[in-house]
């Protein structure tokens, strides 16, 4: 009865039962729990839907009762159901009773046990028990991997590991490189002298570090996925004069939240070929606010080599992977247009699209197929953009400082 008093005067002021409570009623000893696994037990010998059960089902569901209202009504529970990393869609319309909601969520109970379990022990030591094997299997793969196919992780291995990740707010690091370098161009310009902090997010898990020296060792070599490729990429360095591979990078940095990681690997002992590393998995979708700490690479020469190559051609040498046959450059190397007329070839796709391409222009083929003349200028260190359908107006990236101009 003090159960039941307690209950009522915690629904009542509409905050619900904190996680640890709603488990112990749901899944632990107590008459709800009792009667919950009498009626999973039914779920599996086809008894719960038989008309001859039903006053029986009824009155296991009565018992159960407490136990589901504590979970409807917890602000907490609720909030952890529909955290991305557990995403369990409770069928509340269906669901309206105990009876109801047994029948439509019996195949979602057991991850929602062990996120009610991992939830109500996340930070007591006490708490943290061995993974599953399926948790402990994901992480060696993980540590494993050797940046291909990096394996995601399901839904249950991330509530898993909960008990594993960082304890506390940490400065974590990553290297990040370029592979074209009007990218590291434009991030150098915003970003490169550390004074100003841009936002960080990634649509997968990613590995990050305690350690600046860590993060800039792997930031510096790219992942090999045999050893004759990391022997190319050794010869490569070599005849380049280059301790690096691509085009260089930076080492960031953001302030990570516990709730923000799957994994700090130095809470786990995960045999693997990789080690000591302070390597911690951040969540796909963290949103993070990071900073340059420090430059890897020979930035300014990657630039200014990229430059002189293109300082040798204008916009009339330039390949535009478009169907018009005639292209006519207004200016010079530093600023103009570029028109494009003439006579259109479509190939295949003209063919198989024929309404598609009645009135086409090259700024909307541009956009129904990828080919992009903007992103070819810009990739060349032009600022452009499209001055009617058939025209693209360009200008010299300012603040680039170009060799001069060589004669052929």
């Amino acid at each position: 009865m003090l159960i039941e008093r307690i209950l009522h005067r915690i629904l009542l002021e509409g905050r619900g039962l904190p996680v640890a409570d709603v488990y112990d009623l749901m899944f632990g000893s107590g008459e709800a729990a009792t009667a919950l696994k009498a009626m999973l037990t039914r779920v599996d010998a086809g008894h719960m839907w038989a008309p001859q059960f039903e006053d029986s089902n009824k009155e296991l569901a009565a018992k159960f009762a407490p136990a589901f209202e504590a979970f409807k009504n917890s602000q907490e529970a609720k909030a952890l159901m529909n955290e991305p990393d557990v995403a369990v869609r409770i069928e509340w319309n269906r669901s309206l009773d105990p009876l109801g909601f047994v029948r439509n969520n019996y195949e979602k109970l057991p991850i929602i046990k062990r996120a009610l379990k991992i939830r109500s022990t996340v930070g007591k030591k006490k708490g943290r028990g061995a993974p599953a094997l399926g948790s402990k299997k994901w992480l060696r793969q993980w540590k494993n991997t050797n940046g291909y196919g990096m394996p995601e992780p399901r839904p249950e291995y991330v509530i898993d590991l909960e008990p594993y990740r960082m304890q506390e707010r940490t400065v974590l690091y990553r290297g990040i490189r370029f592979r074209e370098v009007v990218d590291l161009l434009d991030f150098s310009e915003k970003y490169g002298d550390g004074k100003r902090p841009f936002p960080f997010q990634q649509d997968k898990p990613s590995a990050w570090t305690k350690s600046k020296s860590v993060a800039e060792r792997f930031a510096t070599m790219s992942s090999a996925g045999s050893e004759y490729e990391a022997m190319m990429q050794w010869a490569a360095r070599a005849k380049s004069g280059k301790n690096y591979t691509e085009k260089g990078g930076y080492i960031i940095g953001a302030v990570v939240n516990p709730e923000d990681t799957i994994v700090d690997f130095d809470n786990i002992d995960v045999n693997s070929q990789h080690g000591g590393e302070g390597e911690v998995i951040v969540k796909s979708g963290a949103q993070l606010t990071c900073k340059v700490y420090q430059m890897w690479g020979d930035v300014p020469r990657e630039i200014a080599s990229f430059a002189d190559s293109y300082n040798r051609s204008n916009p009339e040498d330039v390949y535009f992977d478009l169907p018009w046959s005639n292209k006519e450059v207004t200016g010079d190397s530093e600023s103009g247009t570029i028109k494009f007329s003439g006579e259109t070839y479509f190939g295949y796709y003209g063919h198989d699209n024929p309404e598609l391409l009645k009135n086409m222009t090259p700024r909307k083929w541009s956009s129904v197929r990828g080919h992009d003349p903007i992103k070819t200028m810009r990739a060349q260190l032009y600022d452009a953009e499209w001055q009617d359908d058939y025209t693209i107006k360009y200008t010299r990236r300012p603040g680039v400082n170009l060799p001069p101009k060589k004669k052929r």
